[in-house]
């Protein structure tokens, strides 16, 4: 376990989530109160993927938080905060746009949803996945295009299949 990366990321997500206002204590909630606070089930998450950890049972783990509260309600309070994850994104993005550098960079990368054998049978990314190629060969599944500023600033993020024309891409952050 490294808790100073831990550490690290906590105080940044809270300072961000005060910034933008995004876990206000005046929301009143229904039901028991949270075994884990909404900042550190953010934190934990970011962990995870920062420690390139590859389970959060790792992570559940490694913090010895069966103290704390249950494994599935660990993975009910990380998997509820990816919305909040996803309005922080959006927020960055659009401070990234106002501040921006002159120089922006695009780049595109494919995101395969299945082996290309079971592609013909794949039901999950069927109305969003197609066929695509990039420099590894073709595959099946979706293309994630970034754009970001000389400063490295993220101004954009968009997901659009794989087959589709990178000029035309409709950014959604």
């Amino acid at each position: 376990m490294n808790s100073t990366i831990f550490e690290n990321l906590k105080h940044i997500v809270t300072y961000i989530t005060q910034k933008l206002n995004l876990f206000s204590p005046q929301a009143k909630k229904e039901g028991r109160p949270l075994k884990i606070k909404q900042e550190d089930a953010l934190a934990f998450a970011l962990y995870k993927h920062k420690s390139t950890r590859a389970t959060k049972k790792s992570v559940y783990d490694d913090f010895n938080l069966k103290n704390i509260c249950s494994y599935k309600t660990f993975v009910v309070s990380i998997n509820r905060i990816a919305l909040h994850a996803l309005r922080i994104l959006f927020a960055l993005c659009r401070m990234g746009r106002k501040d921006g550098h002159l120089v922006k960079y695009t780049d595109a990368t494919d995101l395969p949803a299945c082996l290309n054998k079971n592609a013909g049978k794949h039901k999950t990314m069927k109305g969003l996945a197609a066929w695509g190629r990039s420099g590894k060969g073709f595959y099946y599944g979706l293309k994630m295009t970034m754009t970001r500023d000389d400063d490295g600033r993220l101004l954009a993020l968009a997901f659009s299949p794989a087959n589709g024309n990178d000029e035309s891409v409709k950014y959604f952050v």
